[in-house]
């Protein structure tokens, strides 16, 4: 079964500490990661619409959303069975609450 991760915070709060230690025990326990970055996948995705990440909140309230809903729809596709998907994501969006915190369930 899949396990997801998402670890949200604002800059400089360890974010980054937390993960690279995570990597390191899930690396000696054998365990398979896949680590993404939320916003670098909302800025594939975004391609075309804006030229660097900060313009993406200055984006409406709905393009947001849509992005949010495509960037999951591609962390999930990255994600591979039996293993941990590391999710790691900086929380400075205008949003008061993500419209997409995990990846969408498939049947």
């Amino acid at each position: 079964m899949k396990q997801r991760v998402l670890v949200v915070g604002l800059a400089g709060v360890g974010k980054t500490a937390v993960i690279n230690e995570f990597l390191k025990m899930a690396s000696t326990e054998g365990v398979p990661v896949t680590h993404v970055n939320y916003g670098t996948v909302m800025m594939d995705v975004a391609k075309g619409m804006v030229k660097k990440r900060d313009e993406i909140r200055h984006l409406s309230t709905e393009a947001q959303k849509e992005l949010q809903t495509k960037a999951a729809e591609a962390i999930y596709q990255k994600s591979k069975p039996k293993e941990v998907l590391l999710i790691d994501n900086q929380n400075r969006s205008r949003l008061s609450a993500w419209h997409t915190i995990s990846c969408p369930k498939r049947h």
